[in-house]
């Protein structure tokens, strides 16, 4: 999509490749799990709106939700909160649809953090969004 709009192959390209990196450091900053309590607080400020809005438009970071949930619950992990590791227990059915209701205690943060199989279906909507641009973009220019 993005060699198509660009005025050139190459600057598409480089376009492309940055997005590249980009996801590398989104997929860091989202797999450890405790950027997602930020992410997902239920406060009312506009700029963890934003911030919600540009992690959503983006695929990749469904798919390293999904992953952290898998790994928090079915692998042995360090838990930053408890600050010790954690044993990890068999991931089953009813994980996959529980919502995770967290909270801080540094400056009372409480989250409401989605179900992976609500992640699921936000990565397969983007990932439809970003085909049907595509192929728009692709028949204009």
């Amino acid at each position: 999509m993005i060699v198509s709009i660009a005025s050139n192959k190459k600057l598409g390209m480089s376009i492309t490749y940055g997005f590249l990196l980009y996801a590398v450091v989104l997929q860091s900053f989202s797999s450890g799990g405790f950027i997602l309590m930020f992410i997902y607080q239920q406060s009312h400020s506009i700029w963890i709106f934003f911030l919600k809005m540009l992690f959503y438009s983006y695929p990749s970071f469904h798919y390293s939700k999904i992953f952290a949930d898998v790994e928090k619950k079915a692998d042995r992990h360090f838990d930053g909160m408890m600050m010790r590791w954690v044993d990890g227990t068999s991931f089953t059915m009813a994980d996959l649809t529980s919502r995770t209701q967290a909270s801080i205690m540094i400056g009372n943060i409480k989250a409401d953090i989605p179900s992976p199989l609500q992640s699921l279906f936000s990565m397969m909507w983007t990932a439809v969004l970003y085909s049907l641009l595509s192929m728009y973009f692709d028949r204009i220019f």
